[in-house]
């Protein structure tokens, strides 16, 4: 059986007719996402939040779109140490940017899990590389492991009747 009479077949009114689109009443040929207007603001560079916004209105010119004004305005409003909003439209830029930040996180496991404290500051700094830094926290698991295996090896050496051995009588 051919896939074409598997596949049903809109009646011929109903059909593309040769050179029409298939979704004339989608997206608007020029239409523009607030996401990618954030975007693109965020990505100017500038000495203050004046310039970086008339940096950006010089660069799309006369192709400034509604999510072009909604980017400006919630970027003003989120530097904006005065504003009221400022704080949540902060946060919004960043959850659109970069997805939102998970606030809950309820882990359940029956395994032992370990958790390396890093010192981060050096790490920052450039005083420790991130090599020296991952040697150095095997180095010291290493470390503990052979004092685990001394401990067990030493409580489990000796007979169990104490320091006598059994070769020997007396």
């Amino acid at each position: 059986m051919s896939e074409r009479a598997i596949a049903p077949v809109p009646p011929a009114a109903f059909r593309f007719k040769p050179g029409q689109s298939g979704n004339p009443s989608g997206m608007p040929k020029n239409f523009r996402r607030p996401t990618d207007a954030l975007r693109q603001l965020v990505g100017i560079r500038g000495d203050s939040v004046e310039e970086v916004v008339t940096r950006f209105r010089t660069a799309r010119g006369r192709e400034m779109r509604g999510a072009d004004h909604l980017a400006v305005t919630a970027f003003t409003k989120a530097c904006d140490p005065g504003s009221r909003n400022g704080d949540a439209m902060f946060r919004e830029i960043l959850d659109r940017l970069d997805g939102p930040i998970v606030r809950n996180l309820k882990v359940e496991s029956e395994e032992k899990i370990v958790i390396n404290v890093v010192p981060l500051y050096p790490l920052l700094d450039g005083r420790v590389s991130p090599q020296t830094l991952e040697a150095e926290l095997r180095r010291k698991a290493l470390q503990e492991a052979a004092l685990e295996v001394e401990v067990v090896d030493d409580e489990t050496s000796g007979s169990p009747a104490g320091d006598a051995s059994p070769d020997e009588e007396g």
